[in-house]
């Protein structure tokens, strides 16, 4: 089964889903609102990007260096 869609997906769906699955998951409403805060700010600093064309350099740069 190729679950694969044709478009790319985005930073924000990607943050989305991961904060749905966490709390899906069982973690507390309160750990995953914090995860999402922190998620959010982080969209902020790095902006909306496909994640295809992410790479770990660019995000480490950006985590290691927030002034960036």
């Amino acid at each position: 089964m190729n679950l694969r869609s044709s478009g790319s997906l985005v930073l924000s769906k990607a943050i989305q889903g991961l904060v749905s699955f966490k709390s899906a998951e069982g973690l507390s409403d309160r750990t995953v609102d914090s995860c999402d805060r922190l998620l959010q700010k982080w969209l902020e600093q790095v902006g909306e990007r496909e994640i295809r064309k992410m790479t770990a350099s660019a995000l480490f740069t950006r985590i290691m260096k927030p002034g960036i």
